[in-house]
């Protein structure tokens, strides 16, 4: 009796101990203001925007040592799940006049960066870079991270979306 015993209480507590602890959020998560103190703390310029549907949107610029300005619109989804960050590329005088080579080479870039990606907007006419970032477990150290990562794309990947550096 006390073999079935001590099995039982030996099995109970491996299927405890085995049970993932899921932390209470209720009183933690992301917020607007948390989000743009984020970008200020890193010494960007921010401009306060609002959404069609009445979101914050914060414009967020910044230029590094070696001259290049940067500037995106970063919001907080209204699940509070996901941080947008939406980084505007050079805008483009007659999108027609794009090169089919640099439409292939930014398709084959968002294969390499995803969850990353490029995107044109025809409206504006302009390229844009796209990054969804968890706001879950939110911190600076993951924005600069998904900062860092958008920047070396757009470097990387200049000669493509800017019409300055097209073959003439």
């Amino acid at each position: 009796m006390s073999n079935i015993l001590t099995a039982l209480i030996v099995s109970s507590m491996a299927i405890t101990t085995a049970a993932p602890v899921i932390p209470d959020r209720s009183d933690q998560g992301l917020t607007n203001e948390k989000l743009r103190e984020t970008f200020v703390g890193f010494g960007y310029e921010v401009t306060d925007l609002k959404a069609a549907d009445g979101r914050p949107i914060y414009e967020v610029v910044w230029k590094t040592d070696d001259e290049w300005t940067f500037a995106m619109d970063a919001s907080l989804t209204a699940s509070k799940a996901t941080v947008w960050l939406v980084m505007r590329l050079k805008k483009i005088d007659d999108p027609k006049k794009v090169p089919v080579e640099a439409l292939l080479k930014l398709m084959a870039e968002n294969d390499s960066i995803a969850p990353m990606s490029y995107s044109f907007d025809e409206k504006t006419p302009q390229f844009y870079l796209n990054q969804a970032v968890d706001a879950r477990d939110f911190n600076a150290a993951n924005l600069r991270k998904a900062l860092d990562a958008m920047t070396a794309s757009a470097r990387r990947t200049a000669n493509y979306w800017n019409p300055d550096r097209w073959q003439k």
